[in-house]
């Protein structure tokens, strides 16, 4: 069977650590196809981005990949921590890297698993620096929550522990540790000393752990859980801990069985699997041929046995262990557990290679060899009658049917049921931008009011004027309840209620993630191209592609828009510009146009290049220029391609070339204030926030002509947002609109 596999070679030792992984890997399985894609500091010289769209769309498309380790780069990250940002991007939330003994070396008899949980903790890295802006506010509201003593001043870290994130964690472990024949989960923690965070986390695994009687729980405080992996190891079978405790004890492990150089891992999320080994870039033996590339050989086992074939993971283990056990020649971190002759990256791995090779010859197995380690169970949702109905379509319909079952055999189909958010406001830089542009909105706001800021964290708020005082997150309000906004949210019931009050909409149509049967039905309906999105959710217009026009295009979008939401969207796509009008209690407060974002040909550089420049310009810009960074994903292809042109076409001096068809991630430069529209279309705005039960609507439209009525024009209602993004008024090419002082003044007419 063949397999496609994304490679993320990575920063220092990266590169070649994972190439001789895939020279292993090849030998053992031939039939894989490798899809490379430049991380960290290599993608920043090609692009400009240390994480290219391109990049994660691959490992997303493939559900998995080999990926080297991720270090600094120059300049600093927008995204904070690669590794960190990664996985958040991916949607990964679940480590497990196992531990074990091998024949030859020094070190206590060891066969452990370290899983820890990724997305909380301390892996946000919320942290305060003394004296920084808002940091009393942030003691004293500790304080007050706490009963405990106000700390003096001091840097403070901020941990979260969550029971829907915690509970996730521990149905992927128990299923795992289920299907490869372990019988119990060891829980490490610090509940006598921090009883709400560490207690929840244990108190869930007790809770998951009631269904599944064939695994034995048991725990430990983290510090005697450290002492017993370097004493007896070999008592514990799985350990579980939250992201610092596992990283921690996930290196004692490695370091008692032989060393970070052996400790492979992978990081899981909804049918993403990343492979990777658990030491970092050694940047100073970095191109040096010296260190030991067997943690991603090992590594690349695990994919394999994930990928289905068992047989060839057994068979690398089997290769490693008599690399171990016997023979001349180890990696300069490997000699003092066995003295031999140094040698280096290249030939370690062709040892490995030998091994395999002489096993196929004369098939003989060399040492013990460890259980093989497979992937959480999928249950992926049903596929065949999606299949047959593709089949019996023909044409598009079958080719997509092809590649789906394609798909399927790869064992990627935990993709196609959707998953979480993929969280792209956990960018740092992003997040604090957006929280310094709401403080400077809030506090002009407050300034014409005459009312008092106060800032409790960064984009959270409370401003005062007399008795009465209200709270704003960011762009998040005191006015609407959570029905009325997810209502917003929820793209395909509001185009239905719209189009039932009579409401201009697109026509449409809606598909579970994991069938895109209707999207096929849809497209060979319609004459013109189609916007594939996320059904629910996903502000800042994540997931959205213009512009598809075949059953290709279609796939590669529903694949973009699926892990999104648990369902997807098409929409027929008209001509026109979209519009922005901002009510408040059906007043209109503003009229933005939105233009799709553009970059401006000099004759010299690529259409790639011009981006990478962009993107530059839009992170020096700080608070001024809160927007999303631009990658060359399908949507950008797909307008580039509308314009006959690439991303390493070179426009010429003074053409505007359009590089997305979603308005969603322009600029301020894209965005201009407009004279209010014909009565008539704020007429329509006001029925379609009526619609959606919401006093404060951002309505989205598309027209022509906003001086014309929209059934003159043809123009559309695209959406609803209960979160209207009010920086959008003051991030604009002319004349800011102070939309905050009316939304203020309406909060603080009573109190609460």
């Amino acid at each position: 069977m063949s397999h496609v596999v994304a490679l993320l070679p990575g920063d220092g030792v990266g590169p070649e650590v994972t190439a001789a992984a895939r020279r292993v890997l090849d030998a053992a399985v031939p039939a894989i196809t490798w899809e490379v894609h430049d991380v960290g500091s290599a993608a920043v010289a090609r692009c400009g981005d240390p994480l290219p769209e391109e990049a994660l769309t691959s490992v997303l498309r493939n559900g998995v990949a080999l990926k080297g380790p991720l270090g600094s780069v120059p300049g600093g990250s927008p995204h904070g921590p690669l590794n960190v940002a990664l996985r958040h991007r991916l949607g990964l939330f679940a480590q497990l890297r196992p531990v074990r003994s091998w024949p030859g070396l020094a070190g206590p008899p060891a066969d452990v698993v370290v899983a820890r949980e990724l997305t909380e903790d301390f892996s946000a890295g919320i942290e305060i620096r003394p004296g920084a802006r808002g940091a009393d506010a942030a003691r004293a509201l500790i304080a007050s929550a706490s009963g405990a003593p106000r700390e003096p001043e001091g840097a403070l870290a901020l941990r979260s522990v969550s029971e829907p994130a915690t509970r996730r964690f521990f149905e992927l472990l128990f299923d795992w540790a289920e299907h490869n024949g372990r019988k119990r989960v060891t829980v490490a923690h610090k509940a006598t000393v921090m009883p709400a965070t560490d207690g929840l986390f244990l108190a869930v695994a007790r809770e998951v752990a009631a269904s599944h009687p064939g695994i034995e729980l048991d725990d430990r405080l983290v510090d005697a859980l450290c002492a017993e992996l370097v004493r007896d190891p070999g008592r514990l079978d799985v350990v579980a801990a939250p992201f610092f405790y596992g990283d921690i004890l996930s290196d004692v492990a490695a370091a008692v069985t032989g060393g970070l150089g052996l400790a492979p891992g992978v990081n899981y999320g909804h049918g993403v699997a990343v492979f990777e080994a658990a030491h970092g870039t050694v940047p100073r033996h970095a191109g040096k041929d010296r260190v030991d590339p067997l943690a991603s050989v090992l590594s690349g086992a695990m994919l394999l046995g994930h990928l289905g074939e068992e047989d060839a993971a057994e068979r690398v283990r089997a290769a490693v262990a008599a690399v171990l056990a016997g023979g001349p020649g180890l990696t300069y971190d490997l000699v003092g557990a066995r003295p031999t002759t140094v040698i280096g990256t290249a030939e370690l791995a062709q040892r490995v290679i030998d091994h395999l090779e002489r096993a196929s010859a004369r098939p003989r197995r060399t040492a013990p060899e460890p259980a093989p380690v497979r992937g959480p169970s999928r249950r992926p949702r049903p596929v065949t009658a999606t299949l047959v109905s593709l089949g019996r379509r023909g044409g598009a319909g079958l080719a997509l049917g092809v590649r789906l079952e394609r798909l399927r055999a790869r064992g990627t189909a935990g993709l196609l049921r959707g998953g979480r958010r993929l969280a792209d406001d956990r960018d740092p830089s992003l997040a604090a931008r957006q929280a310094l542009a709401y403080r400077a909105i809030w506090a002009q706001a407050a300034g014409v009011l005459g009312a008092e800021l106060e800032e409790f964290s960064p984009g959270f708020f409370r401003l005062r004027r007399g008795d009465a005082e209200t709270l704003v997150l960011r762009d998040q309000v005191m006015l609407d309840t959570p029905a009325s906004t997810g209502l917003a949210a929820d793209k395909a019931v509001l185009h239905r209620l719209l189009a039932d009050a009579g409401l201009p909409v697109p026509a449409f149509a809606e598909a579970p993630a994991g069938d895109p049967g209707p999207l096929v039905s849809f497209l060979e309906r319609t004459a013109g191209p189609v916007v594939v999105k996320p059904a629910r959710g996903t502000g800042g217009g994540q997931g959205v592609t213009c512009g598809v026009r075949d059953a290709d295009q279609l796939l590669g979008a529903w694949l973009l828009a699926a892990p999104w939401a648990s369902g997807v969207l098409v929409e027929e796509q008209s001509e026109g510009d979209e519009y922005r009008l901002l009510l408040l209690d059906g007043e209109l407060l503003g009229t933005l146009r939105r233009r799709r974002p553009r970059v401006l040909g000099d004759g010299r550089r690529p259409i790639w290049a011009l981006l990478a420049a962009l993107n530059a310009e839009r992170l020096a810009a700080g608070p001024e220029e809160v927007a999303r960074l631009i990658h060359v994903d399908l949507d950008c292809r797909l307008a580039l391609r509308a314009q006959g042109l690439g991303p390493r076409s070179t426009p010429k001096p003074g053409v505007e070339v359009v590089v997305k068809g979603s308005a969603s991630e322009n600029g301020r430069l894209d965005n201009e204030t407009v004279a209010p529209p014909h009565p008539a279309v704020v007429s329509v705005a006001r029925r379609a926030a009526e619609t959606a039960r919401l006093r404060l609507a951002g309505i989205d439209l598309l027209t022509t002509d906003p001086g014309r009525p929209l059934e003159e024009t043809g123009g559309r209602v695209l959406e609803v947002n209960g979160t209207p993004g009010l920086r959008h008024h003051y991030q604009v090419a002319n004349r800011p609109e102070p939309v905050a002082v009316a939304i203020l003044e309406r909060l603080l007419r009573a109190p609460g």
